[in-house]
């Protein structure tokens, strides 16, 4: 049975190529109901708040190479 692809998506780690079989991105908008007072008990607004991307993927461990995943950590 063949494996379908995402695309051209490559994880590079310590200087290794890790070809990636999904990804899939989500965002938060940071968006927030402002609940006030009022005779309709409705939001009346929002707040607009900072957005953020949570990435998920799931990649292919390379066979030839040993990669620690625990010790791995995104850099700023």
């Amino acid at each position: 049975m063949a494996l379908e692809y995402t695309g051209a998506v490559v994880l590079e780690v310590n200087s290794t190529d890790v070809e990636v079989t999904e990804f899939s991105p989500r965002e938060n908008t940071g968006k927030q109901l402002v609940k006030t007072m009022n005779s309709t008990w409705r939001a009346k607004g929002y707040t607009q708040g900072i957005a953020t991307w949570e990435l998920s993927i799931t990649a292919v461990v390379p066979v030839d190479k040993t990669l620690h995943w625990e010790k791995f950590r995104a850099q700023n």
